[in-house]
């Protein structure tokens, strides 16, 4: 899932990372950098991230998170 800009990535210590995909970096969502997650976890930060950019893009905005 990377409508939103965003993906999991499964990483080579065996942790997941939510990654903006356009920067291939990871993801800060609720001053926390996304990485070190379980699979769980991970899907689970997607999931609020793209909650949170819907509902932005619904009151008018970009969409983006800050």
């Amino acid at each position: 899932m990377i409508e939103n800009g965003y993906k999991v990535r499964h990483e080579q210590d065996g942790t997941w990372s939510v990654i903006e995909s356009y920067k291939n970096e990871p993801a800060e969502f609720k001053g926390k950098l996304q990485t070190g997650l379980t699979e769980t976890e991970a899907n689970e930060c997607l999931v609020q991230i793209t909650r949170t950019f819907m509902e932005r893009q619904h009151e008018g905005g970009s969409g983006q998170l800050p």
